[in-house]
């Protein structure tokens, strides 16, 4: 191949365009280079500043912290010294209600300092803070239980002071959502959620063991900022199972168990209750019937159950003894509101009711107090079904008792046993009654009439 003049002249004019002199190269390196370090020093200059900046809003944070914290425990401290001036300076509101409720508030503890152990050690156990806004747990040890109150303040130029409570400022929503039970409440509820929680998802699967619960509605529980307002079912017809429960830590809360004896038994009583009244399709209780003795036993039997108590609820705990616990479905699928105690044998697959192995103390006890409220309130129709005047004396005996208001204030029934040796079936209760100052072992008569217990004595 012939190349031409020219040919070789171009060729050698592009090697000489693409040779790049290494000094120049070398220093477009180092111009890179000393530009990536400009930014990375630039870089760490900025998160440098970042880093110094939080770290003093950190500090800064800790140190408003500190100060709440510290006006918390001189707070507690004025109660613990009876230091009255001291704990009303601490506090602050536009009206004076805020101020004459703290002062009660400051009375109420140096009684209760005379009458229990009482340690306040002003232990703050949370604090959150928002803006201008803070609230504090603090505990409190009385008679060796450990409580919680729930406190509220607020940042002036010149330093915190306690507040009245903003139930606004009571954390996020959240909720807790179990097979049967959806529990709703605020972050400072979160315990005591957890605890009913648990607690109503328990009643309900002990529950569902022996009744039918495939048409029983979702539970819904929740947990609102109302002080003083009652445990109740909300007035909601489009959920009739929504339960209402007050936030302990509006108040004294136990540390220890948030969801505490008093807001269980409460909360299992009105459960209960509405489980029964589902299962009986809200039957109507004649004052006096069996039907309403029958209900109301076997609600007691179904919250001892739930917390795991003696209801002496001796009549039902012996039915399920010697027939199982499928006699409640049963008992509560065929009671109408004018059954008698003969609808026991009925649901047992007993013989007859006389024959059955039966405690029946806590009955003959409804019965003899039942009577006692009866003449309190002088309902004569109502007490008069409660005995058998077949016999002129017995009628005799129990006008002259209704007349004078013959009544104890306290019973204690000894023992309750079924006789054969008459014509007439007859209950035959030895009690311990007292009456004012006196005390003594009486013993009552029921004839069975009509299967039912009647007084014939």
């Amino acid at each position: 191949m012939v190349k031409l003049d020219w040919d070789i002249e171009a060729e050698q004019g592009k090697q000489k365009q693409y040779a790049e002199d290494p000094l120049e190269r070398r220093a477009r390196y180092q111009g890179v280079l000393r530009l990536l370090l400009a930014v990375g020093v630039l870089a760490g200059i900025i998160a440098g500043v970042a880093y110094l900046i939080e770290q003093r809003w950190e500090q800064v944070n800790q140190r408003v912290e500190q100060i709440l914290i510290d006006t918390v425990q001189a707070e507690v401290a004025t109660l613990r010294v009876g230091d009255r001036e001291g704990f009303l300076d601490l506090q602050r509101s536009a009206t004076e209600e805020w101020g004459n409720q703290q002062l009660e508030t400051f009375n109420a503890y140096q009684t209760l300092k005379t009458t229990s152990d009482v340690v306040l050690s002003g232990r703050v156990i949370d604090t959150t803070i928002d803006g201008q806004r803070g609230r504090v747990s603090v505990e409190e040890i009385i008679d060796g239980v450990p409580y919680v109150q729930t406190w509220f303040y607020w940042r002036y130029d010149e330093g915190w002071a306690h507040v009245p409570p903003d139930y606004e400022f009571w954390g996020t929503e959240a909720s807790i959502e179990t097979d049967r039970v959806t529990v709703r409440y605020k972050t400072v509820d979160e315990a005591v959620a957890n605890d009913i929680s648990v607690a109503v998802e328990t009643w309900l699967s002990d529950t569902c063991s022996y009744l039918d619960c495939s048409t029983l509605p979702p539970i819904t529980v929740d947990i609102i900022t109302a002080p003083n307002s009652p445990v109740r079912w909300a007035d909601n017809e489009q959920n009739a199972w929504q339960l209402v429960v007050p936030s302990p830590y509006t108040g004294r809360a136990r540390a220890d168990m948030p969801f505490d004896q008093t807001l269980q038994t409460t909360t299992a009583t009105l459960l209960a209750n509405r489980i029964v009244a589902w299962q009986t399709d809200n039957i109507a209780q004649t004052l006096g019937g069996d039907a309403s003795y029958l209900l109301q036993t076997t609600t007691q039997w179904m919250i001892a159950r739930f917390l795991q108590v003696n209801a002496q609820t001796h009549l039902i705990d012996s039915l399920v003894a010697n027939y199982g616990i499928e006699v409640i479905p049963s008992l509560l699928r065929n009671i109408q509101s004018t059954s008698s105690l003969s609808i026991l044998p009925t649901v047992a697959g007993a013989t007859s009711l006389p024959e059955m192995p039966l405690d029946w103390r806590d009955f003959a006890l409804w019965r003899l107090e039942l009577e006692d409220d009866l003449i309190e309130q002088g309902d004569e129709t109502t007490w008069t079904t409660l005995y058998d005047f077949s016999d002129e004396s017995v009628r005799n005996a129990a006008y002259q008792r209704y007349v004078n208001a013959f009544i104890g204030s306290n019973r204690t029934v000894l023992q309750a046993n079924v006789s054969l040796d008459s014509s007439t079936p007859q209950l035959i209760a030895r009690v311990n009654v007292t009456r004012g100052f006196d005390t003594g072992e009486e013993i009552v008569v029921f004839n069975l009439i009509n299967g039912s217990w009647r007084r014939a004595n």
